[in-house]
C-alpha cells in the first residue's frame, strides 16, 4: 500500500439500540451528501442525514435492504448517522443535530 494507507477509514464498533456494530465510515466518493449538511435549507440537510446513514448502514450491512433502511425509525436512524460521523472522522454539533430533528422523534 501507499503512504496513504494510513487514511483509509477503518470501522469502529459501536453500540446501536443494544447491539454492536461494526461501523463503517464514509470516505472521498461520499463527499456530497456530507456538504448538504452545511446547507441552510432544512430539507436539504434532512435529505443529507438520509443519505449518508444509508450510504453507512449499506457498508456496515452489506445485506441490508433499501426497504428495510427507509423504514428505520428516527431514533435509531440519528444513531447510525452519528456513528457514521465518528468513524469518518467528523464532527457534528450534536445540539443542532437534537434541534432540527426534536419535532421527528417525538412522534416516533
Amino acid at each position: 500500500m501507499s503512504k496513504l494507507d494510513r487514511f483509509i477509514g477503518k470501522p469502529i464498533k459501536k453500540v446501536i439500540d443494544g447491539e454492536e456494530y461494526d461501523v463503517c465510515g464514509l470516505d472521498y466518493k461520499d463527499l456530497v451528501p456530507v456538504m448538504g449538511l452545511a446547507n441552510p435549507d432544512d430539507t436539504v440537510r434532512a435529505n443529507a442525514i438520509k443519505e449518508i446513514a444509508r450510504i453507512g448502514i449499506k457498508k456496515s450491512i452489506p445485506d441490508a435492504t433499501d426497504e428495510e433502511i427507509n423504514n428505520l425509525k428516527i431514533s435509531p436512524l440519528l444513531s447510525w448517522f452519528t456513528a457514521i460521523m465518528e468513524a469518518s472522522g467528523l464532527e457534528i454539533d450534536r445540539k443542532k443535530l437534537d434541534e432540527m430533528t426534536v419535532s421527528l422523534t417525538q412522534t416516533t
